[in-house]
């Protein structure tokens, strides 16, 4: 049996790419907000 079927990392991939662009923009406006 695969340990990790696709659906599975689907979900892990999508899941990781949100926290990394929110985590992303969080640090965008701060650089932003700091330069004003």
């Amino acid at each position: 049996k695969n340990a990790l079927n696709p659906v599975h990392f689907n979900f892990l991939l999508s899941t990781f790419l949100t926290i990394t662009s929110a985590n992303h923009a969080f640090l965008i406006s701060r650089k932003i907000r700091n330069l004003q």
